[in-house]
C-alpha cells in the first residue's frame, strides 16, 4: 500500500511576548511594552487528511544537502519461474512475472526486464546492476511505500530485499516533528 505523507504550506501565527523578564507586581506604567513574535507552524497530514503532528522539513543527516528518493534493492536469486509466479509489490502496484516482466535466460537479463517494468510505473525509477535491481520512488521522498515480494511456487526467486522491513527506505528531505532544545 502507498501511504502518502504531505505537508501543506506552513503558516505564521502571531504570539504576544515580552522582550525581556517582567515583574507581575509592577504597576502597568513600569511594565515593558508587549511585542509580537511570529511562529512558523506547519501541519503534517497522511491520507484522508488525518492530522498527524506539527512538524518541519528536515534533511537527511547522512547527506544533508541532497534531495534523493526512497530506495530499495532486490536480487534475482533464481531465474526458474516455472513452478509458479513471483510478484513484486511496490506501493499500489503489483508486477507479476511473465506478465509485467518477461524472465530472461539469466538473472541479469531478468533484472533488466524488471527495471524496465518499474520504469514504466509513475513516480518510480529503477536500474539493473548485474542480477540486482535498485528501485527509487521519486514522487514523494517521505511517503511510505510497500516493498515486498510474493512467491507462488516452490522456488524463491528474489532475495534479499533491502530494506527487509517491507517498505522502501525513506528518502530526503523527510517530514518530521520539530526538535525542541
Amino acid at each position: 500500500m502507498h501511504r502518502r505523507v504531505t505537508a501543506p504550506s506552513p503558516f505564521e501565527v502571531l504570539v504576544g511576548t515580552y522582550p525581556h523578564h517582567t515583574e507581575p507586581d509592577r504597576s502597568p506604567p513600569l511594565q515593558p511594552a508587549h511585542t509580537r513574535t511570529a511562529v512558523l507552524y506547519g501541519p503534517i497530514h497522511t491520507d484522508g487528511n488525518a492530522h498527524l503532528q506539527n512538524g518541519l522539513l528536515a534533511r537527511n543527516l547522512l547527506v544533508p544537502t541532497d534531495i534523493f528518493p526512497s530506495l530499495g534493492t532486490l536480487q534475482v536469486a533464481n531465474n526458474d519461474f516455472t513452478t509458479g509466479r513471483a510478484v513484486i509489490v511496490l506501493g499500489n502496484f503489483r508486477l507479476i512475472s511473465n506478465i509485467d516482466f518477461i524472465t530472461g535466460g539469466a538473472p541479469a537479463l531478468t533484472a533488466i526486464a524488471i527495471a524496465a517494468a518499474i520504469e514504466r510505473l509513475p513516480g518510480y525509477d529503477a536500474v539493473a546492476v548485474g542480477p540486482g535491481v535498485v528501485i527509487g520512488y521519486t514522487a514523494g521522498p517521505a511517503d511510505e511505500i510497500d516493498f515486498k515480494v510474493e512467491h507462488y511456487g516452490t522456488i524463491t526467486n528474489f532475495t534479499p530485499l533491502v530494506p527487509a522491513d517491507g517498505q522502501l527506505a525513506q528518502g530526503s528531505p523527510d517530514i518530521e516533528p520539530p526538535r525542541l532544545t
